[in-house]
């Protein structure tokens, strides 16, 4: 159910300056406000994403192509839960192992997150086998590390 361009631009509007208001709390335990650089044009492009904290690490997915402007070892700026932030993007992979496994814990931590990866998820929670390598496949993992 990946959702269409334009609604998710509208919910962006909507969810970027929630998130960085007093009520952030509402969203802000699994979506943070990411903000890269264009590698080409130095253009400024700010998402909302969902987040899964491990090991250290932030753990970004998106299934859009804002990624491409991810430099690896590149700063972000962050706003999560409330708080600016910066840190660094350790890799942004397509390794689908990783994705795989990422989004494994994604799941486990935001069930409610599956649809938008078009994955199921069974009676106690495991994500359809298929349907997850597919969204492996269209998926990009970021791992952001040094968030001060």
């Amino acid at each position: 159910m990946k959702l269409p361009t334009a609604l998710v631009r509208i919910l962006n509007i909507f969810l970027v300056p929630l998130l960085r208001s007093p009520l952030h709390g509402l969203m802000s335990a699994n979506i943070m406000v990411i903000t890269v650089v264009g590698r080409r044009s130095g253009r400024r492009y700010v998402f909302p994403v969902s987040y899964l904290e491990r090991d250290g690490e932030l753990l970004c997915f998106t299934n859009n192509n804002w990624w491409r402007n991810v430099v690896e070892g590149g700063p972000v700026e962050l706003v999560l839960r409330g708080n600016a932030r910066t840190g660094r993007t350790s890799l942004a992979s397509r390794d689908e192992e990783s994705v795989r496994e990422g989004l494994r814990a994604l799941f486990d931590k935001i069930p409610s997150d599956a649809p938008y990866y078009d994955v199921r998820l069974g009676s106690d929670g495991t994500p359809d086998r298929a349907q997850l390598a597919a969204a492996a496949q269209a998926t990009v993992l970021i791992r952001i590390t040094a968030v001060a």
